[in-house]
């Protein structure tokens, strides 16, 4: 009888804690005049606190009650389209459209910088990923090619680690640097204890 009652109210906690989100996401799709909350979408939020982002609808990417359908977490932030009119692309998966150039002195920033060195953040399948131009970008981490034209940007790769503060209260990220460039990072090398990780 008591596993019966402590499951209950495991369960009943579960629903209430997504059902602030259930609410605050039903008034925002109703206030912007969108298609309601389908069943599937009304579930997730019940259920994990956000639902999958809509076709087209990821701006800003992550929000309190809807994300990419791939987000795992703060530092792997999901899969997001390319577009000028958002300049952070940091901890996410990009498609760029094969050819674009990107230009941060003209966008006034652009920031694809990931947790981990070498990571593969820009995609390259068939129309996405080649033959890129970046042009005073942030590609801290970033996993570069041969095949992109990289002109004033910052492409270090470096370990962001997570160090007590002097007074010991706290904690401060430090970044411990690797290397200027993407193929230049071992890939064999001896990794810092306290390292932040993509699924940390």
């Amino acid at each position: 009888m008591i596993k019966i009652l402590i499951a209950f109210l495991l369960l009943s906690s579960v629903c209430y804690a997504g059902q602030r989100e259930l609410d605050i996401e039903t008034s925002r799709v109703s206030t912007e005049g969108r298609q309601e909350l389908s069943t599937q979408e009304r579930d997730q939020l019940l259920t994990r606190g956000w639902r999958n982002n809509r076709v087209g609808e990821f701006y800003p990417p992550v929000r309190e009650t809807a994300r990419p359908d791939d987000y795992i977490g703060q530092f792997d932030r999901g899969t997001i389209g390319y577009t000028q009119a958002w300049q952070n692309y940091s901890r996410h998966k990009i498609m760029i459209p094969d050819g674009t150039v990107i230009d941060g002195e003209i966008l006034g920033a652009c920031n694809f910088a990931q947790i981990e060195p070498d990571t593969d953040a820009i995609l390259r399948r068939p129309g996405f990923g080649h033959n890129l131009t970046f042009r005073s970008c942030n590609l801290v981490n970033v996993r570069s090619y041969d095949d992109w034209v990289i002109e004033g940007s910052n492409t270090s790769q470096a370990d962001v680690v997570v160090n007590a503060t002097q007074d010991g209260l706290g904690t401060q990220e430090d970044t411990v640097y690797i290397s200027k460039r993407s193929k230049d990072v071992p890939r064999v090398r001896v990794l810092p204890t306290n390292r932040i990780k993509k699924d940390d």
